[in-house]
């Protein structure tokens, strides 16, 4: 379960924990309890499979993961704004002929911001060049 402070805005997980003793298990009122966690890690996206070096054609595909489920990914194609990838965990993007950078980042249900985009596993560099023959 999900908590949102109405003061703060924090978002929070209800954390259960199972007792045990006489009557233990799955419907055992007094025996059940839990707390508030704040979730405070933000989440982080990687690409899977991404193009590099000089290709032939135009449309480039990418695969990303992310480690924190219900996160979405957003993306910045050299240096423009972000945008949500909508296609996730892949997608294609078609470019004009010419070096090229996709970076990415994940946002968790919460609007926790990857952090570390500067890694080199946030970045994609490559070179779309028509005249690239492909072996």
């Amino acid at each position: 379960m999900v908590l949102k402070t109405a003061q703060s805005g924090a978002s929070y997980i209800w954390v259960v924990k199972g007792g045990s003793g006489p009557g233990g298990g799955y419907g055992s009122l007094p025996l059940y309890f839990g707390h508030l966690v704040q979730d405070v890690q933000p989440p982080h996206a990687g690409f899977d499979a991404a193009p590099s070096g000089g290709v032939p054609y135009p449309e480039a595909t990418f695969v990303v993961e992310v480690d924190k489920p219900g996160s979405t990914v957003e993306y910045s194609l050299d240096v423009g704004p972000w945008q949500e990838m909508t296609t996730f965990p892949e997608m294609t993007i078609t470019v004009d002929p010419g070096s090229h950078t996709l970076q990415i980042r994940a946002v968790d249900k919460f609007g926790h911001v990857q952090l570390d985009t500067t890694s080199p596993a946030n970045f994609a560099h490559w070179t779309y060049d028509p005249g690239v023959h492909q072996s």
